[in-house]
């Protein structure tokens, strides 16, 4: 089983259900009869990091409401909070508002904006903890 779909069955046993993200926005091309025109691309929107935690959590159907400080206690939503800083990024724990964290993003941002990783689901099985989950610790 993929490790995200062990952080989404955890987060679902946790009474999570639905989820957000975005799409980049589409390139411009120059019309099709201009031989002399070349391709305008349109800048990239820049990702940020709840567009990036929700992209990542969206194939399980969770919601995410941003960071904890502050997140509404709700059992159907999820909540980030920073844990560790390592050489390759951040570590943010996620879970229900109010609750245990059930799973852990490794993020770093960018030129472009957040990006997730990779993850770790401490409950999620035989694997091995990744390196920079002992900066948790």
């Amino acid at each position: 089983m993929p490790r995200v779909a062990r952080i989404v069955a955890v987060l679902l046993v946790s009474g999570t259900l639905f989820g957000c993200g975005t799409d980049a926005p589409p390139d411009r091309m120059a019309p099709t009869g201009a031989a002399s025109v070349t391709p305008v691309a349109s800048p990239a929107a820049y990702v940020t990091f709840e567009q990036a935690v929700s992209g990542h959590l969206k194939a399980g159907g969770a919601s995410f409401v941003g960071r904890c400080e502050g997140a509404t206690s709700d059992p159907r939503t999820l909540c980030a909070v920073k844990t560790a800083t390592v050489d390759g990024g951040e570590v943010y724990g996620i879970g229900v508002p109010y609750s245990e964290i059930d799973g852990y993003l490794l993020m770093r941002e960018g030129p472009g904006g957040w990006e997730v990783l990779d993850e770790h689901t401490p409950a999620g099985g035989p694997e091995p903890a990744p390196s920079w989950f002992a900066a948790v610790g």
